[in-house]
């Protein structure tokens, strides 16, 4: 794992949060693992599906697990490309279907972020000085 982390942080050169997230994520799925007398780096072709319904009967929120998800499927790819594993268990694994509350709580901060956009380009245009826009996608 710390070879992927180095990876992450210093070709990808995600940010700090994402590295904090990452590394949470993958922590608490090897403790999963482990403690299920399962090796990560040597999984099971079904360890996703069954660690994403661990994640659901815990809880979790489908966005946190989708998150989660993200990442393995991610760190899973990294092992292949680096010949460390021949599969990756998390391409069986699809992201849990978000209910409509949620959809519209995205699409309402969505419409938020290009509203502000719109609005700064516009005060650019006419010769404003505007600081650098800072915004996050929801995801």
């Amino acid at each position: 794992m710390d070879r992927y982390i180095s990876y992450l942080t210093d070709i990808r050169k995600l940010l700090k949060a994402t590295i904090k997230a990452y590394t949470g994520d993958l922590d608490e799925y090897f403790s999963y693992m482990t403690s299920n007398g399962e090796n990560p780096d040597n999984p099971d072709r079904n360890c996703g599906r069954k660690y994403v319904a661990h994640l659901s009967r815990k809880g979790f929120d489908p966005r946190s697990i989708n998150r989660k998800i993200s990442c393995l499927r991610k760190y899973y790819a990294y092992r292949i490309r680096e010949k460390e594993s021949s599969f990756n268990p998390f391409d069986f694994v699809k992201a849990l279907k978000l209910d409509s509350a949620d959809r519209q709580c995205v699409a309402d901060e969505s419409e938020a972020i290009f509203s502000n956009l719109k609005q700064r380009y516009k005060a650019r245009k006419r010769g404003d000085e505007l600081d650098s826009p800072t915004f996050y996608v929801p995801y």
